[in-house]
């Protein structure tokens, strides 16, 4: 990485003779969406791409061979959430007079 890190992501995409589609049609515009580059994403340093899917402290999406990202996010949940807006807009209610 510390050098292709560098190199822009349009580079590594012609370098290791992607297709010219996967990389119109599928890495660019996830890209341009997360990182907000917008018609600069192609000039955007590879380094970028590989923590997005590679890193495990940072990775935000994890490889699937069959379809570039897996189709099922991971999901947080918070314990009785439920009883957790009933209680704020109470408060809210509530102001400085409770």
């Amino acid at each position: 990485m510390p050098v292709l890190g560098l190199v822009p992501v349009k580079v590594i995409l012609r370098l290791f003779r992607f297709n010219e589609e996967f990389g119109n049609r599928m890495l660019l515009p996830l890209l341009a969406l997360f990182l907000g580059t917008g018609n600069q994403t192609p000039n955007v340093a590879s380094a970028l791409l590989e923590r997005l899917f590679d890193d495990p402290e940072t990775g935000h999406w994890t490889y699937d061979q069959d379809g570039l990202l897996t189709n099922l996010p991971t999901m947080f949940t918070f314990p009785r959430l439920g009883k957790f807006y009933p209680t704020c807009a109470k408060d809210f209610e509530c102001g400085e007079r409770c």
